[in-house]
């Protein structure tokens, strides 16, 4: 190769040096630029993902607050949503920052950031309200249930903005709303309207013994009771107080509770499938729900005041020492033995058999108990699980 080939080839190939070092320094430019896109992007993503999952806990702090609202409200069951606001009364009624709006709170979050609910009032004269505005209203009446303020559908709107005045709305600027949520519930009143107000609602007369040492004791109500035309039961033990058969006799979980059996389910403050699971004593005035057979023994007595209700068979063993005070609603067979004593209302529906040695087997109907599990568990609860209805 001469000199002059030499020198073209070399002006060539520094040629080619500098497109290549020209490529790569635009190639790592674009991929240091969509870097940071990418880091840029991932954070904004994530500060929305922030900010949108503090708004569902604004939000879901708003339902919390009405179900605060609802429950100690004197009059029961509430017929209006009305939240007050009177700071000139004795004492002061603060239940909201704007009446005009429903239920509403601000508290700040962290920083400038601010979380505001509002659980809303109806407004009759908003064509498109239950549509757009989504409040809280009775609906009583669409879940079969009598009367009025039995069932409420419960919707908290939550609001996350940056408060950057203290004299401009938080959504005017330079406040600057930055996400929103809504969630949703029901709330539902429990009733207890048990067959009859006796020691002892059994399903069928014939299939009802009371043992030797087996002991009914009917105060102000009535000792034993059992549907017409159901036969008789067989009697060894004692019986104070009535016993009655009834034509209109109704033990079903509606007509005792008000509800469904899924909707009891809800309801239940403990839910469990076997009576390991449930701790020492039960809760005081809960509701408690054994999804199979129960057995109580001397190991592991029933103890406790509120309401148990057995899917299965009830069996409170010989030497349990139980002693248990509400009702107990049992959907199989119903053994109890001594030393025993339940104070209120036992409904079986199936068998029953009341019996003791050596001591008693007893079941006393107290009305004063029954009264104590309307006022205390009559109250509202959550009928269902928090739910979206709409997300922005």
């Amino acid at each position: 190769m001469n000199d002059s080939s030499r020198r073209v080839f070399a002006s060539e190939r520094g040629s080619s040096l500098v497109w290549v070092l020209l490529a790569v320094t635009i190639i790592g430019g674009l991929i240091a630029a969509g870097s940071q896109n990418l880091i840029t992007s991932d954070r904004v993503v994530s500060r929305e993902f922030t900010l949108h999952g503090q708004a569902l806990n604004v939000s879901r702090a708003g339902l919390v607050d009405a179900f605060a609202w609802f429950r100690r409200q004197q009059v029961q069951p509430v017929l209006d949503f009305l939240p007050r606001r009177d700071l000139e009364a004795v004492p002061k009624v603060n239940e909201t920052i704007d009446p005009s709006i429903g239920l509403v709170r601000e508290f700040p979050i962290g920083g400038n950031l601010w979380g505001r609910y509002e659980v809303r009032l109806a407004d009759p004269t908003e064509p498109d309200d239950e549509k757009n505005r989504l409040p809280v209203r009775d609906v009583s009446a669409e879940r079969a249930v009598a009367g009025q303020g039995g069932v409420w559908l419960v919707r908290s709107w939550g609001f996350v903005y940056r408060k950057l005045s203290n004299t401009a709305a938080w959504n005017e600027a330079p406040n600057d709303p930055v996400a929103s949520a809504v969630t949703a519930t029901e709330l539902r009143r429990l009733t207890i309207v048990p067959p009859a107000n006796a020691a002892l609602c059994v399903s069928r007369g014939d299939s009802c013994t009371i043992g030797n040492r087996g002991k009914l004791d009917g105060g102000e109500g009535s000792a034993l009771v059992w549907p017409l035309s159901t036969g008789l039961p067989s009697i060894q033990g004692e019986i104070l107080g009535q016993r009655t058969s009834l034509i209109a006799y109704d033990d079903s979980v509606p007509a005792v509770f008000g509800i469904s059996r899924q909707d009891l389910e809800s309801y239940a403050d403990i839910r469990v499938s076997s009576v390991d699971g449930l701790p020492p004593e039960l809760p005081e005035y809960g509701l408690v729900l054994v999804e199979g057979n129960a057995v109580f023994d001397a190991a592991r007595p029933l103890r406790g005041t509120g309401i148990l209700v057995v899917s299965g068979n009830l069996t409170i063993a010989a030497g349990s020492n139980s002693f248990f005070n509400g009702l107990l609603y049992v959907e199989g067979n119903v053994t109890i033995q001594a030393p025993s004593l339940v104070r209120g209302i036992v409904v079986a529906r199936g068998t029953c058999s009341v019996s003791g040695v050596g001591d008693y087997a007893e079941i006393d109907y107290d009305a004063a108990i029954i009264d104590q599990l309307l006022v205390y568990m009559g109250q509202y609860r959550f009928s269902r699980a928090i739910y979206f209805p709409r997300q922005n």
